[in-house]
């Protein structure tokens, strides 16, 4: 049974109120979908379960993202909090120990992401070397105050290379001004 209502406020919108068919909760939803994924909530019917481990989740991107990025290390760490038997020394000493963990699961992960950022950027980037003599554009981002960005060239007339200092730095000499 659904349960559709119109807004009291005619002039802000037009939208119906979705009201929730389970006596538990007296929810309003603004669509039918958020409605829906209300109600799997209820009767505990999740749609998306992970092959490899089968978690259900209630949403395809936490299903596609869980799925794509692994069986994060983070899920090992969320153990039951120890009961409060423990002496506060050792509690504290779990915790300290636990901690560890995540931050090594942390970094670990942050590396693995440069990495494959770094591997994915490599892939596109393309390496320019010039040799002695070559003509070049030379890159001025710097502008006159008071002038309009609009009409700034970047890119200067052809500079001549004189020599290489590195693979990235090359000393260049202006080419005569034209006239």
């Amino acid at each position: 049974m659904l349960i559709v209502m119109e807004t009291a406020n005619k002039d802000t919108s037009d939208q119906a109120i979705v009201m929730s068919p389970f006596s538990v909760c007296n929810e309003e939803f603004v669509n039918k979908q958020s409605l829906k994924s209300h109600e799997r909530e209820h009767r505990n019917n999740s749609s998306f379960i992970c092959k490899t481990c089968g978690k259900n989740m209630l949403q395809s991107l936490l299903h596609l993202t869980w799925e794509r990025n692994g069986h994060p290390a983070i899920e090992n760490l969320t153990e039951k909090i120890p009961k409060p038997t423990q002496v506060p020394q050792q509690q504290a000493e779990n915790l300290k120990a636990r901690l560890r963990q995540a931050y090594k699961a942390v970094t670990r992960a942050n590396r693995n992401s440069h990495m494959a950022n770094k591997e994915r950027y490599d892939r596109r980037a393309k390496h320019h070397s010039f040799n002695v003599g070559d003509y070049v554009y030379l890159y001025d981002p710097a502008q006159k105050p008071g002038l309009s960005k609009k009409f700034h060239f970047y890119w200067t007339c052809p500079y001549q290379t004189t020599g290489k200092l590195s693979d990235l730095n090359y000393e260049v000499q202006g080419a005569a001004a034209k006239t």
